[in-house]
């Protein structure tokens, strides 16, 4: 192996990693990156299908997921993510009838969420949220409310393991050793 092809990997490992990218996600029943207003009626829930899809290299380290009803609203809402199969994940706090409040639901870590569906459930203050989230009820008695709902992400780099770097240094001494040799010889 030639220190030429050595070097030649080192550079095409740290371009690789420096590249930026995104994540995509459709959201299916939400427009990503808009506010979008709803409306949920008395006594329901609303369930909202999205997807991730996190570019190769990269994953969803934050998630905030924000509700907020609209201005003359007595709705207070609450907010249930759950994944694909329906399993809950995460649920806001009780907002207990703070109509106007934006309620937020953040996951934020390695990864916060991976690739693939979620629903995300919205009811008011009396809903109660329940796993598997199809399960999800409202007892709320109030006139149809409107509410808008945000989501956003944050994407970051998979981190290149340390190991791959001690491994490439490796190499190159290894390459460096074999050449010395050689030129011995």
């Amino acid at each position: 192996m030639s220190l030429k092809s050595i070097l030649s990997a080192v550079i095409i490992v740290a371009a690789s990693t420096s590249i930026g990218s995104a994540a995509t996600y459709s959201l299916g029943d939400v427009t990503s990156g808009t506010s979008q207003v709803f409306t949920l009626e008395k006594q329901s829930v609303d369930f909202l299908d999205f997807t991730l899809d996190a570019d190769p290299g990269f994953w969803v380290s934050a998630i905030d997921i924000t509700v907020t009803s609209l201005a003359g609203s007595n709705l207070s809402p609450v907010i249930g993510l759950a994944e694909g199969s329906g399993a809950l994940i995460a649920q806001s706090p009780n907002a207990n009838g703070n109509a106007g409040v934006p309620v937020k639901l953040s996951l934020s870590g390695a990864p916060a969420l991976a690739d693939g569906s979620y629903t995300i459930a919205v009811g008011a203050w009396k809903t109660s949220i329940s796993d598997p989230i199809v399960g999800s009820t409202s007892t709320a008695f109030f006139g149809n409310g409107e509410y808008t709902l945000d989501i956003a992400t944050q994407i970051s780099e998979v981190p290149l393991p340390a190991g791959a770097l001690l491994l490439l240094t490796g190499l190159a001494g290894l390459g460096l050793s074999r050449r010395r040799k050689a030129n011995v010889a």
